[in-house]
């Protein structure tokens, strides 16, 4: 692999990161106060949760040895199943998000390609980025490939999106 795709995919893994760094803060926040709430009803003092086959380990569970997962009390099915769906819904849009930045990112050879190629609201997420001016539109490298943008207009409100909830939270 050649410099220009190693760049590409650390670019893709700073901007994955950067963009869903506060949703995956809000998850540990949430799995935090559904372990307290469950151990508070169960009076369970188990190092975690397991709910239809997935486990939910609390920010502060131990990260080895022997752990002991408890199932989580009737009364927060409806919360955890909310949970698991925003995350699957995350999870989806990351990889649809990084997918795209593939897309937008593999032609560049340059600091300014991958500034034009980005949505403006990603700029300051790649420090190199932030002293380059726009010089030609967003997407620029899809041009001629009707699909994929027409893929991107349909992704970019969910990238703005993410690019806000990390500047609020």
């Amino acid at each position: 692999m050649n410099k220009t795709h190693d760049a590409t995919f650390r670019y893709i893994q700073i901007l994955s990161a950067e963009l869903f760094k506060s949703e995956l803060r809000r998850f540990s926040r949430t799995i935090d106060e559904l372990f307290q709430s469950n151990r508070r009803l169960t009076l369970n003092h188990g190092d975690g949760l397991v709910f239809a086959g997935q486990i939910f380990k609390p920010s502060q569970a131990p990260s080895h040895g022997k752990l002991a997962y408890t199932t989580v009390d009737e009364s927060l099915i409806p919360v955890i199943q909310a949970l698991v769906a925003d995350q699957q819904t995350v999870a989806s849009d990351k990889k649809l998000m990084e997918q795209m930045f593939f897309r937008l990112l593999s032609s560049c050879n340059t600091h300014q390609d991958v500034r034009d190629a980005l949505p403006d609201c990603l700029q300051d997420v790649l420090p190199p980025l932030q002293m380059h001016e726009r010089t030609r539109p967003q997407a620029y490298t899809l041009r001629g490939d009707d699909r994929a943008m027409r893929q991107f207009e349909k992704i970019l409100p969910r990238i703005e999106f993410y690019s806000a909830v990390r500047l609020i939270y």
